[in-house]
């Protein structure tokens, strides 16, 4: 296994020596120990080290916070401070770095080694966890499917590029409006309804008719989930699908079927095998059949051959 590289950044001689002395034997690499914050951002940029030990008061024009900082800005790098102070100012300033532990001085080399190892170990968990937030949100973009987090008061919060296809809306946009904004007095109190049931914990999926920014209606099948954080009904998670198209052509075929049953002339539709699959009302009551008896059966029961 290669060996870990750290970068030491301490102003005593002594005290970097003895890290030092501590880490090599520990089986780490220290690829250079240096005492200003000036130095310490120029060996990162050269080296990229795999962890930085950093001392919060260094010589030099600047501290190891302000160093840290920029270093963060530059490199996904952990790094844990060394300090003897732990006053409230200095400890808000090193947390600007965002630092993956504290060792206050004097420390012991277990002390120093169970911290270096919970940060090697944070970083292998948040690389897990960065991966895992990359897969979701690629997953949540490219999903034909739209997306929409809307909180307690309707207001949305979230969309993903589909659902701000279905509303019409530039995404910032979006962002700015409530649900109602899209919707007729009346279909909004019907997501008020099924937000209460949200609020009780529970899922659902209905219909709702929106008037998108461009004008144009359109009908939605919403699957919606309550969002909870600390046990707490904070808004409504809801996968949104356009099923206009898929109405208009039900109620056409709808409107086709009354028609075709209601007519007075004779239909019957047979498959390639000659399995009646439809039959009207008329063309069964002219056979002396109803549509029921008919469909299944060959087309021939229309025409039987008698054979001799």
């Amino acid at each position: 296994m290669e060996k870990k590289k750290i970068l030491i950044v301490e102003d005593e001689n002594i005290v970097a020596d003895d890290i030092k002395h501590t880490l090599i034997n520990f089986g780490y690499e220290v690829i250079a120990t240096v005492s200003s914050g000036e130095e310490a951002i120029k060996i990162t940029d050269l080296t990229n080290p795999d962890l930085i030990l950093m001392d919060i008061v260094l010589d030099g024009s600047k501290s190891g916070s302000e160093a840290a900082v920029e270093i963060k800005e530059k490199h996904q790098i952990p790094i844990i401070f060394l300090t003897a102070y732990v006053d409230e100012e200095t400890l808000t300033n090193a947390s600007k770095a965002q630092p993956y532990g504290y060792i206050i001085k004097p420390f012991e080399e277990r002390e120093l080694m169970a911290t270096i190892q919970m940060a090697f170990h944070k970083v292998k968990m948040d690389k897990i966890i960065s991966e895992s937030e990359d897969k979701f949100k690629t997953l949540i973009v490219t999903m034909e499917e739209g997306l929409i987090i809307v909180d307690d008061d309707e207001n949305f919060t979230y969309a993903n590029p589909a659902a701000v296809k279905i509303f019409e809306c530039d995404e910032n946009e979006l962002l700015k409006k409530n649900l109602r904004n899209f919707t007729s007095s009346q279909e909004f109190e019907k997501v008020l309804s099924h937000t209460k049931k949200r609020r009780e914990g529970t899922s659902g999926t209905y219909e709702l008719n929106i008037i998108t920014k461009k004008g144009k209606p359109r009908i939605l099948r919403v699957k919606a989930s309550p969002l909870i954080v600390n046990k707490k009904y904070v808004g409504t998670f809801g996968l949104i699908s356009d099923i206009t198209r898929e109405k208009q052509i039900d109620k056409s075929l709808r409107e086709l079927k009354q028609a075709v049953e209601t007519m007075q002339v004779g239909l019957t539709i047979a498959d390639i095998h000659g399995k009646i699959t439809f039959t009207n009302p008329a063309d069964a009551r002219i056979h002396g059949y109803t549509p029921e008896e008919l469909v299944g059966k060959d087309v021939r029961i229309f025409a039987p051959i008698e054979i001799r």
